[in-house]
């Protein structure tokens, strides 16, 4: 073993994973050189949460645009202050869907688990600290409606959505919006974890139907017992 090695099993005895930041060993350093391919200059967060995907952008080099959505209110209270640390990122106080209305989301004990749909067992069962533990009246908007707000000119837009389960009804408010949009990036369960949502053979035939492919996936959430990969981010990309 080389001095190398036992450096890497050292840091993997502990936790840690020691890899090279290059686009075939890094899902960071492939996404920076997709946006960099692209020229993207906006990003769409759907579901920010309290804002990490923002943040890792702009620790991965981003200096582009980004507008944020998130309903719940505390996520979003930290979004808020997050975003007003950095130039060129807007947040918005809602959920984005099918159609514009309100509705009940459930709050989830780790809140970025939290959806408008009901949790199966699967979930709790993989992740105990998920179970729901209250619910808020949300604002819900369609991204057809809110696009031109969000930007009139042309851009190079990059769409990221991660609303557990409720992706397909992001992309049903947005059919308007995907002929300026060239990339989505979204969450999406290998197994079901909440009711309702497309299975992951159902998520691909729709973004094919709408003209994309596959470029990305990412690993995402397992099951820390026996390891089975629950959720992935896969990025879909139309020429």
């Amino acid at each position: 073993m080389t001095w190398k090695q036992q450096i890497v099993k050292v840091f993997n005895n502990l936790g840690y994973d020691l890899r090279r930041y290059r686009p075939d060993t890094h899902s960071l350093a492939r996404r920076k050189a997709q946006m960099k391919l692209y020229g993207v200059d906006l990003v769409i967060d759907v579901g920010a949460n309290a804002g990490q995907f923002g943040e890792e952008l702009r620790h991965n080099g981003y200096l582009g645009e980004i507008y944020s959505f998130e309903p719940l209110n505390d996520a979003f209270s930290v979004l808020e202050s997050v975003a007003s640390r950095s130039k060129d990122w807007r947040v918005k106080n809602c959920a984005l869907g099918a159609e514009r209305g309100t509705s009940i989301i459930h709050v989830s004990g780790n809140s970025f688990s939290s959806s408008l749909l009901d949790m199966l067992p699967s979930h709790e069962e993989a992740a105990p600290d998920s179970k729901y533990v209250r619910d808020q009246e949300i604002q819900v908007e369609t991204l057809d409606d809110l696009l031109p707000e969000i930007s009139q000119a042309d851009r190079s837009i990059w769409l990221k959505i991660d609303t557990q389960g409720f992706e397909h009804q992001v992309i049903s408010g947005a059919v308007k919006s995907l002929h300026r949009i060239h990339t989505i990036q979204m969450e999406i369960s290998l197994t079901p974890l909440y009711s309702g949502a497309l299975n992951i053979q159902e998520m691909i035939t729709l973004m094919a139907d709408h003209g994309y492919g596959i470029i990305d996936i990412e690993p995402e959430f397992c099951d820390q017992t026996t390891g089975r990969l629950l959720q992935a981010n896969i990025t879909f990309h139309r020429d």
